[in-house]
């Protein structure tokens, strides 16, 4: 062989060597399962809240519960308005309150016999509370809608968390708001108990009422991965609490993610 056909066939296998090297490395090897356990705030099926059912409640705050058990309870209030007629805020409170009631009552209705909720669905479901005059399984209105009764919800919500001032702050304003609870609020501790209420408060004091239904679905998506945490929503500022639900711990994390419901009002 020449000396140019050996130095030909020399640059050619370097190529070759070249293009293999290039070709292996192109190619992602799987990555070890890792043994890592999953962090606080991973959605598993058991943990997640998929589900929204409705309830009409006429019975006082402390009365023992008497409805389905689910896995969370969320109490649908209003501030302290009359009518809903003394000014522009109570007028506008008034108004959010009807397309809260709307939104809320979208979901599965909890029926009864065959049509009742199966054990597994009330293990992922939340239970939007309603203060109303009749336990009449049709849709609550304004006009059944018992604002009296949702008083004392809110007065017994706000003794109770009176050893938090941020939170109880949220709920002095006129809502609409959305308390929930891990248990039925007669179930939970009272005034001066020594462990801290779980309890996550959305207050939609002074929003649009155009911008209720973006304020429900951020809720539903916030208790998607369900918890008993102790948090707040907040409306007012640019940011949404967004609470990391685990049934054994109480974590709240704010992100300061989303603005698309900051719609002001006039």
């Amino acid at each position: 062989m020449t000396d140019a056909a050996r130095k030909a066939l020399t640059l050619i296998c370097c190529v070759m060597m070249a293009w293999l090297l290039a070709a292996c490395a192109a190619v992602a090897l799987p990555e070890p399962a890792s043994s890592t356990p999953l962090e606080l705030g991973t959605t598993t099926d058991r943990d997640t809240v998929t589900i929204h059912l409705s309830r009409p409640v006429t019975a006082q705050p402390r009365d023992p519960w008497s409805g389905p058990r689910t896995r969370l309870y969320t109490y649908v209030l209003v501030g302290d308005i009359g009518d809903g007629s003394a000014n522009a805020a109570t007028q506008r409170a008034r108004q959010a309150l009807g397309h809260l009631l709307d939104e809320v009552q979208a979901g599965v209705s909890p029926g009864a016999g065959p049509n009742a909720p199966s054990p597994d669905m009330l293990r992922i479901a939340n239970m939007f509370c309603i203060p109303a005059r009749s336990t009449n399984p049709t849709p609550v209105t304004l006009e059944t809608y018992d604002f009296a009764l949702a008083a004392a919800y809110l007065n017994t919500f706000r003794a109770m968390l009176a050893d938090s001032p941020q939170m109880s702050a949220r709920l002095a304003g006129v809502g609409p708001f959305l308390v929930a609870t891990k248990q039925p609020v007669g179930e939970m501790p009272g005034t001066g108990a020594t462990t801290e209420p779980f309890v996550l408060v959305m207050d939609m004091s002074g929003r649009h009422p155009g911008t209720i239904s973006e304020h429900v679905s951020h809720f539903k998506e916030a208790v998607r991965v369900n918890a008993s945490a102790v948090g707040e929503f907040n409306p007012m500022l640019p940011r949404v609490a967004s609470v990391l639900m685990d049934l054994d711990k109480s974590i709240a994390i704010v992100t300061e993610s989303y603005a698309g419901i900051r719609q002001p009002t006039r």
